[in-house]
């Protein structure tokens, strides 16, 4: 009876300390409904200058610590405003400036920043441009709405910008830090371009930059493009084209509570490519067929590409539905090839949908050379009517082991083409390893399809949550130093105990492996080797007391070891 209330008492402990691994929080809907603003063109604060000059034809802004207003609609037949002083608002007051209304012009914005300026402000009215054709247009950022280079401190808010220029964005800024581009409606009049890293707000260099509660409808191939650092939050993003890629925010930083829809036969939500939070954000991705070529569409709602590093995604939603039979869509793309690089999934909603049961889409695929031996996914929604997870692809092979953990893994439909888990390189190496996984509506451990009969490594194990408390004398012992190793005597933990003498593991216990088989040539199927993981030996050390003990790692379980 002692022991059965010890152990009752030790899980409750348990709980208590691990339930921050639960990850209980909204998911991405109700948290953008619940908290975030509108996106879209509305008013904001004007800052107070010290002069004020009133607006009512295109003119140079020189005077410094002035808010210069507009008094009527400008037309302008090239650019409108040139700023060349600090301190400065352009306070449109609800009126409209057209710019760009004759052909010929050199360059043509609806306001220039040509650089070494601080402290400006645009605000509050509507930017159209006119039928104007830019000369320049292939320079790209001389022809946007507006364009700036080399300035700190900038507000571009509460416009509705309403653009044409085929090769220009929007908004561009091409050096500077501290910029904020928020509560604007962008809208691109509907040019459909097959030009490449075309976006509608171009900031790829700045430092300190936000960009949040906007709107953007475009068919550009970019909606945000942004650097390291960013942070990116509360827009609403629609992009569709049909002849080229699009990617919905380009950046690293933190990237949140966004609502994104991308339609095409080459779309990505989210292109990361170095530090980044990435959280609350509900991403849908269509992969469309193209006329001249249906069967090479792809898509992903993330990637997570080489460059990137310690990576958090949680509490989103990742969409994808795909028509393409032949190349590989998936919701989730992921590949470090830094092996000490991490990147950590939790609490994710991610599904993959087919149109039939010929199309490939995928939930999550690891590859891009994959070293990483620290990408987790834990406690996700993992849904597919083809493949959950993809190990190895087009883009590379999979090494470090990757670990899916705690997940809800699930079959959608019938299709008989349906793995759980699938590899797509049969002469790269494919590794990973499944602890505590809940597997519904036909997904399973069994249901694998890996070319174990291929040359290169492929290994992938299953195995459970061990949690371990130390104890002496009948109170938890913190700090002390825990190994363990597995049945072949390999080191496959070390850790140390919390402040409540707990810690936690996750011990395999067995693997597929096709590591020692004769792998024939032309041989179709060989049947991997079934390799035991356990007996586990649990080692503790603490103070000069040592203490050992066997156990198998069978299923989830708590384990209890007093030192003496």
């Amino acid at each position: 009876m002692r022991g059965k209330i010890l152990i009752q008492l030790f899980f409750i402990m348990f709980t208590a300390i691990y339930a921050d691994t639960a990850y209980c929080i909204q998911t991405a809907d109700q948290a953008i409904k619940e908290t975030s603003p509108q996106a879209g063109a509305r008013n904001v604060e004007v800052p107070k200058r010290k002069n004020t000059i009133e607006l009512t034809t295109p003119l140079e802004l020189t005077q410094p610590d002035t808010e210069y207003i507009l008094k009527n609609d400008i037309n302008s037949a090239a650019t409108a405003f040139v700023v060349r002083a600090s301190n400065i608002t352009i306070n449109l007051n609800g009126f409209r400036i057209h710019y760009l209304t004759q052909d010929g012009s050199l360059h043509g914005s609806a306001v220039q920043i040509p650089g070494r300026q601080k402290d400006i402000d645009i605000l509050n009215g509507e930017i159209v441009q006119g039928p104007g054709r830019c000369i320049y247009e292939e320079a790209v950022p001389e022809c946007s709405a507006i364009y700036a280079q080399d300035v700190n401190d900038l507000q571009v808010a509460g416009l509705k910008i309403t653009y044409s220029t085929q090769n220009s964005p929007a908004i561009s800024v091409l050096t500077g830090k501290d910029v904020r581009i928020n509560n604007n409606s962008l809208n691109d009049g509907g040019v459909q371009t097959a030009k490449t890293v075309i976006s509608v707000i171009d900031a790829r260099n700045i430092i300190a930059l936000k960009v949040f509660n906007n709107s953007i409808k475009s068919r550009r191939q970019s909606g945000i493009r942004a650097g390291a650092g960013s942070e990116i939050y509360q827009n609403d993003i629609t992009l569709y084209n049909t002849k080229s890629q699009l990617t919905a925010i380009s950046a690293s930083g933190i990237i949140h509570r966004n609502r994104i829809f991308v339609e095409g036969p080459y779309v990505a939500g989210l292109n990361i490519s170095g530090a980044g939070k990435i959280y609350l954000n509900h991403l849908q991705t269509r992969v469309t067929k193209r006329n001249d070529d249906p069967a090479d569409a792809s898509g992903a709602c993330i990637k997570v590409g080489p460059g990137s590093e310690n990576i958090e995604a949680y509490g989103n939603t990742f969409n994808l539905y795909t028509e393409s039979e032949r190349a590989l869509s998936s919701a989730v793309h992921v590949g470090l090839n830094n092996p000490e690089h991490k990147a950590l999934f939790h609490n994710n909603n991610i599904s993959a949908i087919g149109r039939s049961s010929k199309v490939r889409a995928a939930a999550i695929t690891i590859g891009s050379n994959n070293e990483s031996r620290h990408i987790v996914f834990r406690n996700n929604k993992i849904t597919s009517n083809w493949t959950n997870i993809v190990l190895g692809d087009a883009t590379g092979h999979v090494s470090g082991y990757p670990a899916f953990v705690e997940n809800t893994i699930s079959r959608s439909d019938s299709y008989p083409a349906y793995n759980t888990v699938k590899g797509l390189n049969q002469s790269k190496p494919a590794t990973a390893c499944f602890y505590s996984n809940k597997y519904e509506n036909g997904a399973s451990k069994e249901n694998l399809d890996l070319d174990f009969d291929a040359g290169a490594l492929k290994e992938i194990c299953f195995g459970w949550t061990i949690d371990i408390a130390v104890t002496k004398a009948g109170k938890p012992v913190s700090g002390a130093s825990v190994t363990i190793k597995d049945a072949s005597g390999a080191t496959v933990f070390e850790g140390l105990t919390n402040e409540k003498g707990a810690l936690r593991s996750y011990l395999a216990e067995y693997a597929l492996t096709n590591a020692g088989l004769d792998k024939q040539a032309h041989q179709k199927i060989v049947r991997p080797s079934k390799l035991p993981k356990t007996p586990h030996k649990i080692i503790i050390k603490k103070n000069g007391y040592t203490e050992e003990k066997s156990i198998r790692a069978e299923s989830d379980r708590i384990v209890i070891i007093s030192l003496q």
